[in-house]
C-alpha cells in the first residue's frame, strides 16, 4: 500500500508539472506547436487523474484492512464436548490478539478476553478418572466433563482445551478435544490465552 501512495503521488506529480508547464508554454509561445502542447497537457492531466485515483485505491484497501477479520494466532479442529450451543459438534477454536473465536459450521461465536478466567489443557485419560468435587480454575468441571469423555473411544488419545469465564455473573466452560497431533498447537494456545487474556495469571492452572 506504501509504494502504490507513492506511485500515485509521483504520477499525480509529474502529470500535474507537465500540464502546468506546457500550459504556461502554449501561452507565451507563439512557435506553431500548440496541437503538441494539447497533447502533453492532456496527458499530464491523465497522469494526474491516474495517480489521484491510484492513492485513493491504496487509502481504501489499507482502511478495509484495519476492519477485516482479526489474524487468528492459533488454531485447532476438534469436537466441541461441553459449554456450545450447537451441542456436541465439530468446532474450530482459534486465538486472536484479545479473543477467542469458536467456529462451527463456518459461523464464527467470539468470546472476549476479558470474561476469560482461565484455560488449560488436559488429556482424556486425567478427566475420566477425575471426580466431580475436583476444581479447575474455579469451576467444578472435571465429573461431569470426565462422563462425556469416558464415552468417547477409548483406544485415542485425545487433549482437551477448557476455557473458563463469566458471562451474566455466571462462571461457565467451554471443552474442546483434539487429536494427539494438535498436542503442541493446543498447548500453545492455552499459554496464550492464560499470558494474553486472563488477568493477573501467566500460568496455566
Amino acid at each position: 500500500m506504501f509504494l502504490k501512495k507513492i506511485f500515485g503521488g509521483v504520477l499525480m506529480a509529474v502529470g500535474g508539472l507537465a500540464a502546468v508547464f506546457f500550459l504556461i508554454a502554449n501561452a507565451v509561445t507563439e512557435n506553431g506547436n500548440t496541437a503538441l502542447y494539447i497533447t502533453i497537457i492532456a496527458v499530464g492531466i491523465l497522469m494526474f487523474i491516474a495517480g489521484l485515483w491510484i492513492r485513493l485505491r491504496a487509502g481504501k484497501s489499507k482502511k478495509a484492512e484495519k476492519t477485516a477479520a482479526p489474524k487468528k494466532k492459533y488454531k485447532c479442529h476438534g469436537i466441541a464436548l461441553h459449554g456450545m450451543p450447537q451441542g456436541e459438534c465439530e468446532c474450530d477454536v482459534a486465538v486472536t490478539s484479545d479473543s477467542v473465536i469458536f467456529t462451527v459450521h463456518r459461523k464464527d461465536s467470539v468470546l472476549y478476553g476479558e470474561k476469560i478466567t482461565s484455560a488449560l489443557l488436559k488429556s482424556n485419560s486425567e478427566l475420566v478418572g477425575a471426580s466431580a468435587g475436583n476444581v479447575i480454575a474455579g469451576a467444578a468441571l472435571f465429573g461431569a466433563l470426565g462422563a462425556i469423555v469416558a464415552s468417547r473411544p477409548k483406544s485415542m488419545t485425545e487433549y482437551i482445551i477448557i476455557i473458563n469465564y463469566v458471562s451474566g455473573g455466571e462462571s461457565k466452560s467451554i471443552a474442546i478435544a483434539v487429536d494427539k497431533t494438535q498436542k503442541y498447537t493446543a498447548e500453545n494456545l492455552v499459554f496464550h490465552i492464560n499470558k494474553h487474556m486472563v488477568k493477573g495469571s501467566s500460568h496455566v492452572l
